[in-house]
């Protein structure tokens, strides 16, 4: 069943997607849990045929982890079974040719919901919508392939949800909803999906506000973000019975649609911030100011033992000038400077080891005062103990002389 999508409903509250058929039974992806043992009706149409087979049987195993599960026929109708068994004789002789099946017009119609999902997803990602943009369209898009009158998705927690879009006679944007009653509180309950074929039999619902909205079969899907149930979607009917199987799978659909939708946006918005911000510079984050550097005077330029270079214009002077004979500009150190002069001096450049220079605060003045008195206490007494150590006379007699006798 692999090429085909067939939708399955099960006891008329629930349905599933065929996954295998013969003529004892049939295995079904169920939308909704299943109890083994459970006894339900059935009702599906044939793949590349008009025919429709209703039936009655028992479930004999489900697989919880994949939500699948086998059904055995308990009743069938003689002219279902000829149905069947031509089916499946049919489908046998086209697999052994492996011939291409063509599309029944049921299957045309889930195939093109199908499409039509596909479709809106693509658009919501081509025009990258945002989250609010997005569940509006796809608020219009499931009420229009469900016929339905009116469609809402709400967002929130099990205590308290807020309708974030609607399309028709359904909530307004805004509505604050308190799921604990009625359809809602039960889908928040159960996690699976709930349905109302006709609000004036059902029990769960308050029919006083049902009638004041003209609502008469409802349908509410559940969405689910790390486990947890954040949202619902619900469409609404004003005639019963007014859906079938095949808006159950739409819906379940456009559920998984929303619940991509929303974790797409809220990663948008978890990066984007860091993308898209801009480096400002910290208000506390000043450039520091320029430091001031003291100016040291290059050291004379000495170009023989009786001259000396002018800093200016490199004129040679003769040692005992105080100012350059050529531009008239000073001269450092004049004669005292020749005999001053490093070796170093010859290359221009200045040892900045020979200038100290004292940048310590005034509290660590004080502190380094406190510890060179406090260490010249110590000493001092030290000083003073082995004076008084070394002056104290030492009695020896005590040792040397034996005890006396009584």
């Amino acid at each position: 069943m692999d090429r085909r999508l067939v939708t399955v409903n099960l006891d008329n509250t629930d349905a599933g997607l065929m996954v295998d058929l013969s003529e004892e039974g049939m295995a079904v992806q169920a939308l909704a849990r299943i109890k083994p043992g459970a006894s339900t009706s059935l009702q599906f149409e044939l793949p590349d045929t008009a025919n429709r087979i209703e039936a009655r049987g028992t479930v004999v195993w489900v697989d919880a982890a994949s939500g699948r599960a086998g059904i055995r026929f308990e009743s069938l109708s003689e002219a279902a079974a000829g149905y069947l068994r031509k089916w499946l004789w049919l489908a046998t002789q086209d697999r052994s040719v492996d011939k291409p099946v063509a599309a029944a017009p049921a299957l045309q119609g889930s195939g093109s919901r199908a499409a039509e999902v596909a479709a809106l997803q693509r658009e919501i990602t081509t025009q990258a919508l945002g989250r609010d943009a997005a569940l509006a369209l796809i608020a219009q898009r499931v009420r229009s392939l469900t016929r339905a009158d009116g469609t809402a998705i709400v967002l929130g927690d099990a205590k308290a949800m807020t309708c974030r879009a609607s399309s028709g006679s359904a909530p307004p944007v805004g509505t604050d909803l308190h799921p604990e009653s009625g359809l809602s509180g039960e889908c928040v309950r159960t996690g699976v999906t709930v349905r109302s074929d006709d609000t004036e039999q059902d029990s769960r619902v308050n029919l006083e506000a049902c009638r004041s909205i003209n609502l008469r079969s409802a349908l509410v899907v559940p969405l689910f973000a790390r486990g947890s149930i954040n949202g619902l979607v619900e469409v609404f009917y004003a005639a019963p019975r007014a859906f079938d199987g095949r808006d159950v799978l739409t819906l379940r659909r456009m559920a998984d649609l929303i619940s991509a939708t929303l974790s797409g946006s809220a990663a948008m918005e978890r990066k984007t911030p860091i993308q898209n911000a801009s480096p400002m510079p910290s208000p506390a984050a000043k450039p520091a100011p320029p430091r001031s550097v003291p100016a040291i005077p290059p050291a004379p330029r000495i170009v023989s033992p009786d001259k000396i270079a002018c800093q200016i214009c490199g004129y040679a002077n003769p040692p005992a000038a105080r100012s350059c004979e050529k531009c008239r500009g000073p001269l450092s150190g004049g004669a005292s400077a020749r005999s001053s002069a490093s070796p170093s001096a010859h290359s221009g450049e200045t040892l900045p080891w020979l200038t100290l220079r004292l940048n310590a605060s005034p509290r660590m003045m004080i502190l380094i005062a406190l510890l060179l008195l406090l260490m010249g206490i110590w000493g001092w007494q030290e000083y003073k103990a082995r004076e008084a150590n070394a002056a104290r006379p030492v009695s020896t007699t005590s040792a040397i002389d034996p005890p006396a006798r009584r």
